[in-house]
């Protein structure tokens, strides 16, 4: 037995420990079922196991340490689950190069480190938001071993700091950046603020089939400062492949820069609202987006 397809059924009960003793299996999907109870750790003797899907179902308890003996693996997926405990992004060391890393909206609790980057790097698509994810997103000492990440997907949750300086030479191939900050990372209240003159006239420009802009922002007060803070930096604009950039609901300042509107040729999806951007919305913006053919969103509803 080398693949065991059992996505998109209505099974219940465990995943059973008997799947250990396979140990020609490279592929195991149990994707969109109502599977329960804990990971087995007898998955971690497949060492010839490349694809693991078990998202979409109940599964609960904590993620196994024993599944960092998957060297094999390419594809780990067990988002939408209801996982709990804290995870190592130590564990997934051994595992790389991999296609993807799925453990969203779970509850499972990460912590940054230095050391985050330089081993997710190796991982093409990464995909850890609605858990708890807290520390800061640090440029690693040493230089990654791999250069393959293209989606980092952090979103809802607790990230703080200020944005790293040159990312986009660490990660040069990222086409998804959602570091939006969970809801439950700030105590928010809304008020309405009237809309800023060249507001109105870059949406009488850029509105139609290419650009969305909402008109009347609500000015969003925060008690702390959890999430991102301090100000955009000017050289995300040199993130050559990125389509779609999330930054929603952090404390970042200042204006926003101008730069923005020479670069990001391929974004199609551009998200800075529910921040605290001062100061008039740059005319450049309406550039954003000029090297693809795609319909190009700009929120930026919720700053000052």
């Amino acid at each position: 037995l080398f693949i065991l397809n059992l996505s998109f059924n209505n099974l219940n009960g465990k995943i059973p420990t008997e799947f250990g003793k396979h140990i020609n299996l490279v592929n195991i999907s149990l994707s969109n079922n109502n599977l329960s109870g804990k990971i087995p750790t007898e998955l971690a003797m497949l060492k010839n196991l490349q694809y693991l899907d078990a998202s979409s179902n109940n599964l609960t308890g904590t993620f196994p340490t024993e599944l960092g003996k998957l060297t094999s693996i390419s594809n780990l997926n067990f988002n939408n689950n209801s996982l709990i405990g804290s995870v190592s992004f130590a564990l997934f060391e051994n595992m790389q190069p991999m296609e993807l890393l799925g453990l969203s909206y779970n509850n499972l609790r990460f912590e940054l480190n230095s050391r985050f980057l330089e081993i997710m790097s190796g991982t093409k698509s990464v995909i850890l938001s609605g858990n708890v994810i807290k520390g800061a997103l640090e440029i690693p000492e040493e230089k990654p071993k791999y250069n393959y990440l293209t989606h980092l997907i952090l979103g809802g949750n607790c990230i703080s700091g200020i944005l790293p300086l040159f990312l986009h030479e660490l990660l040069p191939r990222l086409e998804e950046l959602d570091l939006s900050a969970g809801d439950n990372c700030k105590k928010c209240f809304n008020t309405t603020v009237d809309c800023p003159i060249n507001f109105q006239k870059l949406n009488r420009k850029c509105t139609g089939s290419r650009f969305e802009i909402p008109i009347f922002p609500p000015r969003i007060h925060c008690e702390d400062k959890l999430g991102f803070w301090g100000k955009f930096p000017i050289d995300y604009a040199n993130f050559n492949y990125l389509k779609k950039f999330n930054l929603s609901g952090n404390v970042l300042t200042g204006t926003i820069p101008k730069a923005l509107g020479q670069g990001f040729f391929l974004i199609e999806e551009l998200d800075l609202s529910h921040n605290r951007f001062e100061g008039l919305i740059p005319f450049e913006l309406a550039s954003i987006g000029s090297g693809n053919l795609e319909e190009v969103t700009i929120k930026l509803e919720g700053n000052q």
